[in-house]
Order: C-alpha cells, then sequence, then structure tokens
C-alpha cells in the first residue's frame, strides 16, 4: 500500500473499494406473433472506478527511503512551484510538463504537501448488455424454439470508442502510479527531482472493453 512513512503506516482508504455500483434492468416482451412471444431484455451498469495513489518512481523507495521492498509505495511530495524551497529539479527535467501534469491530475491541490493516499480515482466503467429472443412455432403443441441474440457491451458495439474499461497505470499489486525519481541533495535540505515520467491512462480488461455477440437456439418443451 502507499505510505509517508514505511515504518509507521497511516490507515487510510482501501485501494480496492468501489463507493458505487448502479445497476438497472429492464424487460419487454409481446406477442406479435399468434401465441409466440418475442422478448427484449435490457442489463445497465455503472460502476465508479477504484482508488490510486501517486508515488515515486520504484528507484526512489531503496536510495531515499531505504525500502528493501523496491516498490513504487512512498507518496510524493507535491511542489508549490519551480522555486519550492524544498525541491531543486535535474537539468533535464521538463518543469513545464510537470506542473501541468499537477493541474490536470489535481495534484496541484496538495502543493507544499505530501499528495494523501488513495484519493484519486480511476473513471467509471458503464456497461450495457441486450438479448433479443423470439419464440418459433414446433408441429407438437406446447413445444418451442427461443431463438436468442446477445448483445454484450452493446455501446462498444455501436461506437468502438466507446465503454472501454479505462484505469491509471498501476505497477504491481498495492503499489501506486509513479510519477518520478528522487534523491536527496548532499546538505540533506531539498528533493532532487528527476526522470519525470508519470503512469498514463490504460486501458486494461481486454475482456471487459469489447463487444461480443453470441446467437444461441433452445429447445422448450
Amino acid at each position: 500500500m502507499a505510505l509517508i512513512n514505511i515504518n509507521n503506516p497511516d490507515i487510510g482508504p482501501s485501494q480496492f473499494v468501489n463507493n458505487h455500483n448502479l445497476t438497472l434492468r429492464a424487460s419487454f416482451r409481446h406477442q406479435f406473433i399468434g401465441d409466440l412471444w418475442t422478448k427484449l431484455n435490457i442489463f445497465y451498469s455503472a460502476t465508479s472506478g477504484r482508488p490510486f495513489s501517486y508515488t515515486y518512481d520504484n528507484n526512489t523507495p531503496t536510495t531515499l527511503f531505504g525500502d528493501s521492498d523496491n516498490e513504487e509505495r512512498n507518496l510524493f511530495y507535491v511542489p508549490t512551484g519551480p522555486n519550492d524551497p524544498l525541491v531543486t529539479f535535474d537539468p533535464d527535467f521538463d518543469q513545464a510538463e510537470f506542473f501541468a501534469f499537477l493541474d490536470s491530475t489535481g495534484l496541484s491541490k496538495f502543493a507544499g504537501e505530501i499528495a494523501p493516499r488513495n484519493v484519486f480515482k480511476d473513471p467509471w466503467f458503464k456497461n450495457m448488455d441486450l438479448r433479443f429472443s423470439q419464440e418459433l412455432p414446433t408441429p407438437w403443441a406446447g413445444h418451442r424454439f427461443e431463438v436468442f441474440l446477445d448483445f454484450e457491451n452493446f455501446l462498444n458495439f455501436i461506437n468502438d470508442g466507446s465503454n472501454i474499461f479505462r484505469r491509471v497505470d498501476r505497477g504491481d499489486v498495492l503499489e501506486g502510479v509513479p510519477v518520478l525519481d528522487a534523491a536527496l541533495s548532499e546538505d540533506g535540505t531539498q528533493y532532487i527531482y528527476s526522470n519525470f515520467n508519470p503512469g498514463l491512462a490504460d486501458d486494461d480488461f481486454v475482456n471487459a472493453s469489447v463487444w461480443a455477440i453470441q446467437l444461441g437456439v433452445r429447445y422448450k418443451f
């Protein structure tokens, strides 16, 4: 888990929680042909994203914090600006891109302090599945064929840019989103920030992001 002090971890929000999970199911059926049922079932769900933290890259924990585990779990200090007295930047560090990143992610509201654990969240994921079915007659009384067509992730079927499961790229289990490397100045009064390369939005769980169609036949008697 992400933390400030590896020897004294604070209590904080879990990174495995989804605060909201909304579901809706609707059904329509009608006998357009005799006593044969035509049915349409719709299932819709919307799930809020899971929390995550922004941390130093995995080069930093061992060299700066003495962490033998070498994981991206040390929460990082957010500078107040280019002239923050606690931070100096490597000569090749892209400060303009870095501070634009702080603004775009909301990290800038924690300027002058260490960004808290798991206060950032992945995007919501919304999904819609459809089933269309039609009964067909047979020569035997009371017996029916039912032909059904399932659409999984129907929104992605309509538009291949829609309803894609997106998450911010973490490193490993219980790690945060790495932003940069850090070291201490010789006099120990400043962080030296380098290698700015934040984790970016990542399409994950391909099976949840692409549409699929299933055609089937059921015999009812």
